[in-house]
């Protein structure tokens, strides 16, 4: 067995980890670039927002304006960056 990872340990993928617990969409997003006042997409009225904070958010590549969208099944939907190919994603889901 592997050792453990003290990344793993820390607020932002305790964070995440807790939001996946419950089945819904998620929009996980940056918390650092919406600390500093960035424009952080948002899906309105179909996933929950879960700003996620370093070293998650570096892993998960979110950047200033990343964003991975997570299905009810914790599955990811899609990923990308910034408000328009998040509403391109969107328009695309089978809902």
């Amino acid at each position: 067995m592997g050792q453990p990872n003290p990344e793993a340990d820390t607020a932002g993928w305790k964070k995440l980890f807790a939001a996946l617990r419950e089945p819904t969409w998620l929009l996980v997003t940056s918390a650092t670039a919406a600390a500093a006042g960035g424009a952080t997409p948002s899906l309105p009225g179909l996933a929950r927002d879960c700003p996620v904070d370093r070293p998650a958010a570096d892993t998960l590549g979110l950047g200033d304006d990343g964003w991975v969208l997570v299905r009810p099944d914790g599955y990811t939907a899609a990923r990308g960056h910034g408000q328009d190919q998040l509403d391109r994603a969107y328009r695309r889901l089978p809902l």
